[in-house]
């Protein structure tokens, strides 16, 4: 796999990838479509759980913002969701355009926790499934205690882990 640099563009909600070739798909074609079509549905504590999950699976996922993100997405505490988002939308533009330019895991666990705050819970669940798999992507080559996924093991992950709810309701 070419070098790649990451590129959290806030206007259109998204990550993007780049390589010496140009923009590089992420490979969540998949995935859209299950979220597209949860989010017509209205299963919005559906792709609440399924930002929280794809946050959780992220060892990076610890820090004091993080922690505060999921915690008052938990809560389901609109003033303080709303507050948050107002409070660290400076910090999330930063990590986008820095740590995931210098290919910090970090800044990934962090903006898919931020995605929580979004009150669009589809957009939010797309960042947070992004970043997760962005998280995948750097860490390939890098030593790690535990075994990190493959990219494409975590969208598939992420897709089983949407399945087995459907299937439980």
């Amino acid at each position: 796999m070419s070098r790649r640099t990451y590129i959290f563009d806030a206007n259109a909600g998204r990550t993007i990838a780049v390589d010496e070739s140009g923009e590089v798909p992420l490979g969540l074609d998949r995935l859209s479509g299950l979220l597209d079509h949860l989010a017509n549905r209205g299963a919005h504590g559906l792709l609440r759980a399924f930002t929280l999950a794809c946050v959780e699976r992220m060892p990076d996922y610890g820090s004091e913002h993080t922690r505060l993100f999921v915690d008052a997405t938990l809560r389901d505490d609109t003033a303080t969701l709303r507050h948050l988002r107002m409070q660290y939308t400076h910090v999330s533009m930063a990590a986008g355009a820095v740590g995931l330019r210098n290919g910090a895991r970090n800044a990934a666990a962090y903006l898919a926790a931020f995605a929580a705050t979004d009150p669009d819970v589809h957009a939010g669940a797309a960042v947070a499934a992004q970043m997760e798999r962005v998280h995948a992507e750097l860490s390939i080559g890098r030593p790690e205690p535990s075994r990190v996924p493959l990219p494409d093991e975590v969208t598939q992950t992420q897709i089983d882990w949407l399945l087995d709810r459907l299937r439980a309701v």
